[in-house]
């Protein structure tokens, strides 16, 4: 009987894994890293336009043709410049419309929907041509872009796929990589690198074009999530 306590007591307890992946783990790790590499673009795309506003404020000759501000012909200080995050922002907020889509017909087509039409409109931003005449052209693309934001879908659906225990966890990981997609764009931005003669800036957003070839496996591989069943 001691013995027996013993060896009981002796045993280890199994490590708990920090993150719980339940009976289907390998699908949902699948979802998660799938999940993960949307957040990373959607981090990367709404960045650029933070990273080719910034300018000396000590220019004499002009904004520089690199800047937004030089590329539509605006000062630093307009209010095209609050323009620019008012549409953005509008778009975000009209986004709605595709999360109760996705209540009537399902996670799994308008997530591909989303998805292809965010990484899209964000590389169609950067042939926007240049002059004050095409400023409202950009606003427009800029909207249409942050309204097909996929990341906020891309994290209901883990919500609603991850077990109880890391929930939150596996959430919060998919999450932080919106920030990983930020400081990406801001290094290679760095870099100066130009694509065709365009500018870093919009050589970032045809970068967001590789998305694309992650997005589409995913909605092969995706099943209609259990808790909307």
């Amino acid at each position: 009987m001691t013995d027996a306590i013993k060896s009981k007591s002796t045993k280890k307890k199994p490590r708990r894994a920090l993150f719980e992946m339940g009976r289907s783990g390998r699908y949902l790790f699948l979802v998660t890293i799938f999940a993960s590499i949307v957040n990373f673009f959607d981090g990367w795309a709404t960045s650029i336009i933070t990273l080719a506003l910034p300018i000396d404020p000590e220019y004499t000759a002009g904004p520089p043709p690199e800047t937004i501000y030089g590329y539509f012909g605006f000062s630093p200080t307009s209010f095209q410049v609050a323009l620019i995050f008012i549409i953005g922002g509008l778009g975000v907020m009209s986004s709605i419309i595709f999360k109760n889509l996705a209540d009537r017909y399902g996670r799994r087509p308008i997530y591909l929907i989303t998805a292809v039409g965010f990484v899209t409109f964000s590389v169609l931003t950067a042939f926007v041509p240049p002059g004050a005449q095409y400023f409202a052209l950009f606003l427009g693309i800029r909207f249409i872009a942050s309204m097909f934001l996929a990341a906020d879908l891309v994290v209901v659906i883990m919500a609603e796929e991850a077990p109880i225990k890391s929930r939150g966890r596996l959430v919060g990981l998919t999450v932080s990589i919106n920030a990983l997609g930020l400081a990406a764009a801001v290094i290679i931005h760095m870099f100066d690198i130009r694509i065709l003669g365009f500018n870093s800036w919009q050589s970032l957003l045809l970068f967001s074009g590789m998305g694309i070839f992650f997005i589409i496996p995913i909605y092969f591989k995706m099943k209609e999530t259990n808790r909307f069943t």
